[in-house]
């Protein structure tokens, strides 16, 4: 059920879900990180789509600045709070 104040706030579950949704492979993600694009991928997906396409963002085809990738911790969070019966990967 959607907590009150979320509702008030215009909390949408299914935005929520697209949150922790990898954007490549369209399926939960267990190790979010963040791109220099500023966008949330699951790290192996990324880094796949990097060693194959190069380093240019799946979403925006833009070129990325640095191959750094950050964890993202909020949004491994929400998965850790809203999925509790998935695996996520060790902290890195």
């Amino acid at each position: 059920p959607r907590p009150p104040a979320a509702a008030a706030a215009g909390w949408d579950e299914e935005e929520e879900e697209d949150d922790m949704t990898d954007p490549i492979s369209h399926e939960l993600m267990t190790d979010p990180v963040v791109a220099s694009d500023g966008h949330t991928y699951e790290r192996s997906q990324i880094q796949a789509w990097i060693r194959r396409e190069g380093p240019v963002s799946p979403m925006t085809m833009q070129p990325l600045r640095h191959g750094d990738l950050t964890p993202n911790r909020a949004v491994r969070n929400l998965i850790a709070r809203r999925h509790p019966e998935v695996k996520l990967a060790p902290w890195t």
